[in-house]
């Protein structure tokens, strides 16, 4: 849903009592005739049109129609504001898409001039997710930091563990594991001054702290905190999430035997739902028979994973169906998997020549293909997305910086197999310093692409 600047608009008193009446009655002429006030109308229309303030006695006829006071019919310039951030805030999935940004900032402007500091706050949680969801980070960070400085001014700790719950999170996308682990003790400390404490926060803090101690290597802290976490919720998709976690923690052990119970805990639960936690259920129990070199059976459970998804997330676990695949050095069925995978990619990616999964996805493929040393499979992708790129190149369509790095470190990198295997394992290192082009007779010219941390 888009919203433009020219939405926001602050209603003066006639304007508020038109939409009112409006709303209840559908027409002016429906209002005046059910009133029985027509001998009034021409004064009562001169109001709502901002040129008259209405008598007395239409003061108390609004009253009795609306059964509140006549200065309660009103919101003030500040409250209206607010109603539209709630209004943004009570659905914020719809706006947390780029197209909105213009509004929220222009709304964030206005609150931060009037010090509606909580609506402010509720603005930066927006902005933060919006600056997630392009992979910007560092800006989501910032933005939900600033949110919570607002909500410990403001003293709202509802808010404020929300926020900080969102903290946590983005620290767990950056593999900052410490910091995690010190936005968990903010949350325990502000848990200690809420009365009416929610058991599913304590769920969320025990769970992520678990997390934190798995990617720490301190597997026996991190299994305490599993368990604990699961004293706080009887939501059966909670309950397989951390069984799954608890089987990643002992697959890192290498216990596959344990790992195997607690993944077949969680399919347990999730069974009875076709959703993205059996999918990622089925990975697990993939990954487990892999590891045992039961491939067959590993290849049984990653199609179940890939048939219980539709999304994007389905195509990614083709890639340790293709690394099964080359396990049992089925080279041509690999190469013909991934060339379907690239192609459904593409086939989705809107007006961009191909998107950033299908990059992503290509990227992730390099490095399975150079773990194995099966350049050749990679190869003919490479060929199939640098001509998808000059198709596009001669429609005058500009690549992204992300879709030309890509090409351009494919075709500058043929000859130097350390920084393709660099960037296979990195990808995110890398970005291009300037557009691809094309030139001469169609000719492909890539620019240089550098590193930087």
């Amino acid at each position: 849903m888009k919203l433009d600047v020219k939405d926001i608009t602050i209603l003066c008193k006639g304007e508020q009592l038109k939409k009112l009446i409006l709303e209840k009655y559908h027409s002016l002429d429906n209002f005046l005739e059910q009133n029985k006030i027509s001998l009034y109308s021409n004064s009562i229309v001169s109001y709502l049109n901002k040129k008259e303030i209405p008598s007395q006695k239409f003061k108390r006829i609004l009253e009795n129609i609306f059964e509140k006071k006549y200065d309660e019919l009103f919101l003030s310039e500040e409250q209206q504001i607010q109603q539209y951030v709630e209004s943004i805030y009570d659905n914020i999935d719809l706006y947390v898409d780029k197209a909105n940004q213009e509004v929220i900032e222009h709304l964030r402007q206005i609150c931060i001039k009037k010090s509606l500091w909580l609506s402010a706050s509720k603005l930066y949680r927006i902005l933060s997710i919006q600056s997630h969801n392009v992979n910007n980070l560092p800006l989501a960070v910032e933005c939900i930091k600033i949110a919570i400085d607002f909500a410990e001014y403001q003293k709202d700790n509802n808010l404020l563990i929300t926020y900080v719950f969102d903290l946590l999170c983005l620290y767990s996308f950056r593999g900052e594991y410490n910091s995690m682990l010190e936005a968990s003790k903010k949350i325990e400390k502000i848990l200690s001054n809420i009365a009416d404490k929610n058991n599913h926060w304590f769920f969320l803090l025990y769970y992520y702290q678990g997390q934190a101690y798995t990617h720490m290597k301190n597997y026996d802290t991190a299994l305490k905190l599993y368990n604990k976490a699961l004293n706080y919720t009887s939501n059966n998709f909670d309950i397989s999430r951390v069984f799954l976690f608890i089987a990643s923690l002992y697959m890192l052990q290498s216990d596959y035997f344990l790992a195997s119970e607690y993944t077949m805990k969680a399919l347990s639960l999730l069974l009875t739902n076709s959703s993205e936690s059996l999918s990622i259920a089925y990975a697990y129990m993939s990954e487990i028979e892999k590891q045992s070199n039961n491939y067959d059976k590993s290849l049984e459970s990653i199609k179940k994973a890939i048939a219980f998804t539709d999304s994007n997330l389905g195509i990614f676990f083709t890639l340790p169906y293709i690394e099964l695949l080359i396990l049992k050095k089925e080279y041509e069925a690999a190469l013909n998997e991934l060339k379907a995978s690239v192609n459904k990619l593409s086939a989705t990616s809107n007006n961009q020549i191909f998107s950033e999964d299908t990059i992503l996805y290509i990227f992730l493929a390099a490095q399975l293909c150079f773990k194995y040393n099966c350049y050749d499979i990679i190869l003919p992708v490479k060929l199939q997305l640098t001509s998808y790129l000059l198709q596009a190149l001669q429609k005058n369509i500009s690549p992204t910086d992300l879709e030309a790095s890509f090409i351009g470190y494919l075709q500058a990198a043929e000859d130097n197999i350390y920084m393709v295997k660099d960037l296979a394992a990195y990808p995110f290192n890398y970005v291009l310093l300037d557009y691809t082009e094309a030139y001469g007779n169609n000719k492909y010219k890539p620019h240089i692409i550098y590193k930087y941390y």
